[in-house]
């Protein structure tokens, strides 16, 4: 029934919690954006040719290009703010993800978080929120993986906490 998916929906969006960088309650808002240049490219993944892969293309349509090409799983694409990175999860062997770095329009691809997935880039480009999936909880890093600190905490309510996102202004995570 419609009415209890919008009233599910409600309910859980009512339960967002805000937090600054240091686990703080915050009342700040975000955006997560899945396009940059004023929403003129797009990252996706697809299995167009058999295995997930990121693509990056014109949101009004054109050729797509293949950002990563192997046999490993990709998942949540996150465009770095200034267009020229896009941070994802991939899917290592043992069934446990791992969050790397790739240039916006393919190259060398660079582990930056190990057992973490669902990046999302700060607006300044200098850090990255992310689920940890050893604690279930949000973390945050510098974009080379260090400095490490959780962001969140388990409590009853919440017994696992996904998909970090940045205000806008950089300085609270939801």
């Amino acid at each position: 029934d419609v009415r209890a998916v919008h009233d599910s929906l409600r309910e859980r969006v009512e339960h967002i919690r805000w937090v600054d960088l240091v686990g703080r309650e915050s009342h700040a808002r975000s955006h997560r954006q899945s396009a940059r240049g004023h929403g003129r490219s797009v990252a996706f993944v697809s299995n167009r040719d058999g295995q997930y892969d990121i693509w990056v293309g014109l949101a009004a349509g054109g050729r797509l290009i293949r950002v990563t090409n192997d046999s490993s799983v990709e998942s949540h694409p996150s465009w770095s703010p200034d267009g020229t990175k896009i941070a994802f999860a991939k899917l290592k062997e043992s069934g446990l993800w791992d969050i790397w770095e790739i240039p916006a329009l393919g190259g060398p691809t660079r582990r930056v978080i190990v057992d973490a997935t669902e990046p999302a880039w700060s607006p300044d480009g200098r850090s990255l929120a992310y689920s940890n999936l050893a604690t279930n909880t949000i973390w945050s890093c510098d974009t080379s993986g260090g400095n490490a600190r959780a962001v969140t905490q388990l409590d009853s309510f919440y017994r696992v906490h996904r998909q970090a996102a940045f205000s806008h202004d950089g300085k609270s995570i939801v």
